[in-house]
């Protein structure tokens, strides 16, 4: 009984948090983790070893869902379901779908599909992201 009463207080209070928090957290996790994921994919499409790609769609598509989580203010129950859960989110970004199908079924055999995927969906959170005032800005300009 005491632990299904800290789990609902628990509850209480991450549905009370200001949305101004989701917001950094949401930039900071598109900067942090998305930008350096997609550099990565990058960097592997010119030289390899393309047998990264597997694990990093899969890092990729657990970046999306947790801003897809942040968006919609919502804890997903088990790390085993992160994936699953954030596909019944009605507003995700295109291909968010189709990444998350890729490596929820190990189809992760094809680097080409993998980098056109990873790409897709990356293009398309962006403009996500810009819609919902999501935005990226430097703080200081790059020197060069």
């Amino acid at each position: 009984m005491t632990q299904r009463i800290f789990f609902s207080e628990l509850k209480t209070k991450a549905s009370s948090v200001d949305s101004l928090i989701f917001k950094e957290a949401i930039c900071r996790t598109l900067v942090e983790e998305m930008y350096e994921y997609m550099g990565k994919l990058r960097n592997i499409e010119v030289q390899g070893p393309k047998t990264f790609l597997p694990i990093l769609a899969m890092k990729i598509a657990t970046a999306g869902a947790m801003i897809l989580g942040l968006h919609h203010q919502r804890y997903f129950t088990t790390s085993a379901q992160v994936l699953l859960e954030a596909l019944t989110f009605a507003d995700q970004p295109e291909g968010f779908d189709v990444l998350c199908e890729l490596v929820m079924f190990g189809q992760l055999s094809n680097p080409q599909q993998i980098i056109a995927v990873s790409e897709s969906f990356w293009q398309a959170l962006l403009n996500w992201s810009a819609q919902h005032g999501y935005s990226i800005e430097c703080s200081t300009a790059i020197p060069w």
